[in-house]
């Protein structure tokens, strides 16, 4: 089906209205447009969560009901003009974000849902040449085919955000019986994922086939209603996203999302041997259960948690986590990452987060509390994340130095 472009019958021909060839989505979701947090990458803290199910679920009750996204009788055209903070306008190179120096000239219409497609834009007044104009100016962007979100809304939600939105996209797309699992469902929890986040979207479905494409990756396995969260959006339950995930990514990503969820109270360390037990017979479970057995819900973020696989990658003896140093009068002079009582060392991963502010107050507190820590007989070995993300075999060599220097003061 071809269109002109512009009126008058006069312009090139262009394929952009195709989408209009195609049914619509059963259901569409109208949902709110979130703050704009950062990605909850591996030097973020475990707490709180930077994106959770919470921002979905009162608006539950309306994702489903019949005629939604259809234009309410209150409702008509224009489109109504809202002010985007200049902040949170991301300008990236392409033509798929806008410009901040356009940020007063951004729409956002509020009958729009979040995730929708032709035939909704057309219920809320939209022509197809209206359509076809917003694709070509970007101020509309496909998450998949045939369905699209407001750019404005995409930049705001950040990277974490988009990936959200294509969860949603991809669900609409496979159907009623399908929940976004591994990856996917671990954004959707708030969980701590790779800093890049993969494009590729993970949903599991009981019934089916198994396919890989477009960007979509749908598994076909048991998928019981007790592994299942969410009244408007599936996807696998705490457990089973985290088991998931322990049996497809790599060992150090698997140990910080299970360490995430057993610190933050998502989960329980029984819950997670009861999931590996469901999935005994399932391919890689091997690795899920190493994954399990090593997860310790004292570890407080994820540079400490992939801290630890790396000591253990090293061959070093496994640490004791948040161990609380006293002086001799018994006050506490600090809480420290990593003891090993019987070298008399501590360990400590400091991330940019830390020093960012670059108040001096902070660099003379934590002089003054090292030395501490040293008057009482303690070696202190610090690293960082570059350490921990490159070769970790230079902070090996200090960590063994320094129980030696322990040794023999003990001795």
């Amino acid at each position: 089906m071809f269109h002109r472009r512009g009126t008058g019958g006069r312009g090139r021909f262009n394929r952009l209205s195709t989408a209009f060839d195609r049914p619509a989505s059963a259901t569409l979701l109208h949902l709110p447009l979130p703050c704009p947090r950062s990605s909850p990458g591996p030097v973020s803290a475990y707490a709180p969560l930077h994106l959770s199910l919470a921002w979905l679920e009162p608006y539950a009750p309306h994702l489903s009901r019949p005629g939604l996204g259809r234009t309410p009788p209150h409702l008509s055209r224009p489109i109504h003009r809202r002010k985007i903070s200049r902040s949170v306008i991301h300008s990236r190179p392409g033509a798929a974000f806008l410009h901040q120096e356009k940020a007063e000239d951004l729409r956002v219409d509020p009958r729009l849902p979040l995730v929708f497609d032709a035939q909704t834009a057309r219920a809320c007044g939209y022509s197809r040449g209206e359509i076809n104009h917003l694709l070509r100016t970007t101020r509309w962007s496909a998450v998949r085919r045939g369905l699209y979100c407001e750019t404005v809304r995409l930049n705001a939600m950040g990277n974490t955000g988009r990936h959200v939105t294509q969860v949603l996209a991809a669900l609409l797309v496979a159907g009623p019986n399908a929940a976004a699992s591994r990856w996917s469902a671990a954004v959707l929890h708030g969980l701590p994922a790779p800093r890049q986040i993969a494009n590729d979207i993970s949903l599991v479905s009981p019934t089916g086939i198994r396919r890989d494409r477009n960007g979509m990756s749908v598994a076909v396995a048991a998928l019981p209603p007790s592994h299942i969260e969410g009244q408007a959006l599936h996807l696998t339950s705490v457990a089973r996203t985290v088991v998931d995930v322990a049996r497809h990514a790599s060992f150090i990503d698997a140990v910080m999302v299970a360490d995430a969820a057993l610190n933050r109270g998502m989960v329980s360390i029984e819950a997670l041997r009861e999931m590996v037990e469901f999935q005994r017979h399932w391919p890689r479970v091997a690795q899920a259960r190493d994954v399990v057995a090593f997860a310790d819900a004292r570890a407080e973020s994820p540079l400490e948690s992939r801290s630890r696989v790396r000591i253990h990658e090293v061959g070093l003896p496994r640490p004791e986590l948040q161990v609380e140093i006293l002086d001799q009068a018994g006050s506490l002079i600090g809480r420290t990452d990593f003891c090993w009582p019987g070298q008399r060392t501590l360990g400590e991963v400091d991330g940019k987060v830390k020093y960012a502010s670059g108040d001096p107050q902070i660099l003379f507190d934590e002089k003054l509390r090292e030395d501490a820590l040293r008057d009482q007989g303690w070696e202190l070995v610090r690293w960082t994340s570059g350490d921990v993300e490159g070769s970790f075999l230079a902070v090996e060599r200090r960590l063994r130095a320094a129980f030696t220097r322990g040794d023999r003061r003990r001795g």
